[in-house]
């Protein structure tokens, strides 16, 4: 939710439960994908995107892995990016053509956190 190789949710949405933690504790640890860990700052969001407050109880479960996986299918206007598409971008780094944000099963984790986010 917060690693900015993994989509890093918090740049553009709040999440109360984040904010609260960060009044507690003012850095947690996260572990990038080679299994690296480093300290991240607590207390910092967007506001470019709504609250993720609640968001289980206004999505299902399926509208909530669209959303994540590829948010225009649901709100064609929006800015946030598809995290689990992989093809249809023009400009692409040859390193980076093919490949998506998130891996399927780290949708799958994304999904069962939102999923917990209940008013």
């Amino acid at each position: 939710m917060a690693h900015r190789r993994l989509g890093n949710c918090l740049a553009c949405h709040e999440i109360t439960k984040v904010l609260d933690l960060a009044k507690t504790k003012s850095q947690i640890e996260i572990t990038d994908l080679n299994g690296k860990t480093s300290k991240m700052p607590l207390g910092t969001h967007g506001h470019i995107g709504p609250s993720l407050d609640g968001v289980a109880d206004r999505y299902t479960e399926g509208e909530l892995r669209m959303l994540v996986v590829n948010a225009k299918k649901i709100f064609p206007d929006t800015i946030m990016p598809a995290f689990h598409r992989n093809d249809g971008f023009t400009n692409v780094h040859p390193d980076c053509d093919g490949l998506a944000i998130l891996s399927a099963a780290q949708v799958e984790d994304v999904v069962a956190f939102l999923k917990t986010l209940k008013e």
